[in-house]
């Protein structure tokens, strides 16, 4: 699987369909959680360029566009991402998911949107065992090549 490194971003998070919900609440585990800086300290990012207090407290959209070893469209690929849909929507962390299907660049096929209400949130969907259980039984086989971005709500000009 070829994996590109994330990188944090300001981004304005326009939604042709609306705004995004993150009123959710969920439980976060008390254990300590790196912070942004501790969890990409080996990889470049846009943390330096915002103002305090955003990288952990406003919104964030994790973005991962990827391929699958199956075809387009095929029942397993479909059925990959109903699994994917189902699984990850079980879990109280995301407060909105979408997958999308890539038009343009063409260099993947899908690309699986979350919505987490803050920093705290985002690290506990990737840490807890659901979520890794998932990604090492479904995901990981299943997936050929991926990419992911994530962005931070920039709430100087969106509103919440």
């Amino acid at each position: 699987m070829t994996i590109r490194s994330a990188s944090l971003a300001v981004c304005c998070l326009c939604i042709a369909s609306g705004t995004w919900a993150v009123d959710a609440e969920a439980p976060i585990d008390p254990a300590p959680v790196k912070s942004p800086e501790q969890q990409f300290k080996d990889h470049p990012t846009r943390l330096a360029d915002l103002p305090p207090g955003w990288s952990t407290n406003n919104p964030i959209r994790l973005q991962v566009c990827f391929n699958l070893k199956y075809a387009p469209n095929s029942h397993e690929a479909n059925q990959f991402l109903l699994t994917w849909y189902r699984r990850i929507s079980e879990m109280p962390y995301v407060v909105d998911l979408r997958m999308e299907r890539l038009v343009y660049p063409a260099q993947f096929t899908y690309c699986a949107n979350m919505m987490f209400k803050n920093w705290a949130h985002n690290r506990a969907y990737e840490t807890s065992d659901v979520f890794l259980k998932y990604y090492y039984e479904v995901w990981k086989p299943a997936v050929t090549e991926m990419a992911e971005q994530m962005t931070i709500l920039d709430i100087a000009t969106t509103p919440r």
